[in-house]
């Protein structure tokens, strides 16, 4: 792997309102399957080849989950979605045009409220560029895009990137939990282990869904997995020393 280590960046934090966070971050310029799943099991995420990790010094809320795709509780109530949603077209590594996809981005924000600004560069930046691991989801009613589920494929596991989605007239198939739904079937289909899920915040309303992919393991210091069974509110993570040097 070949990389620039940024300086730790601190600004609003992006999932808890009022507070600051603090960013260990790096780019990478080339980096390998292998690679990129080590970094995930440390606790880091990326968007392109912008990686990042939690290094707030007050707090420890961002905690990494993943479930054991063989011993996930797959609900009747994903039965049932399952059928409801079979008119709609699932297609994997089809992308829609930028544009299509940007569209889609901007009105799936409008729902969180928060006023944040979208730039289609940064949205390319961020989900469309080239990167070894990068693999797409797509839900289509007819020509018309329904979702879109932006996840890395390792020689071990997946792990879910980002979605948006068209809820305000698709929320009868609830296309997000759908979405994940199909990453958890795939992982199973390719006889991978894992299924990433990202960063559970137990304060984020908008998070709590993550925790309801059961069992989940969660990271409680980076490098380390767990499954004990504790209250959500009690779950943190301490990212430990940093891979890059």
């Amino acid at each position: 792997m070949r990389a620039s280590l940024l300086d730790t960046a601190s600004y609003p934090c992006p999932y808890l309102s009022g507070k600051t966070a603090r960013m260990e971050q790096f780019i990478a310029y080339t980096i390998g399957p292998q690679e990129h799943e080590t970094l995930l099991g440390y606790g880091y995420r990326h968007f392109g080849t912008y990686y990042f990790r939690p290094a707030c010094e007050t707090c420890s809320s961002c905690v990494p989950l993943r479930v054991r795709v063989g011993d996930v509780y797959f609900h009747r109530s994903w039965r049932r979605l399952l059928k409801k949603s079979a008119g709609l077209d699932l297609r994997f590594n089809e992308p829609p045009s930028l544009q299509e996809a940007y569209d889609l981005y901007v009105l799936h924000k409008t729902r969180f409220g928060d006023g944040e600004q979208s730039d289609i560069l940064v949205f390319r930046e961020s989900f469309f560029s080239e990167h070894p691991v990068s693999r797409l989801l797509t839900l289509r009613d007819g020509k018309r895009l329904v979702a879109v589920a932006h996840f890395d494929q390792m020689p071990r596991s997946l792990s879910a990137v980002y979605t948006y989605y068209n809820d305000r007239d698709y929320g009868w198939v609830s296309p997000g939990k759908l979405c994940i739904i199909h990453l958890i079937q795939l992982a199973k289909l390719t006889n991978r282990m894992y299924l990433h899920l990202g960063y559970y915040v137990h304060e984020n309303p908008f998070m709590h869904y993550k925790a309801g992919y059961t069992p989940f393991e969660y990271s409680p210091r980076g490098g380390e997995w767990s499954r004990e069974k504790k209250p959500l509110a009690e779950l943190s993570f301490v990212p430990g020393e940093t891979l890059l040097r």
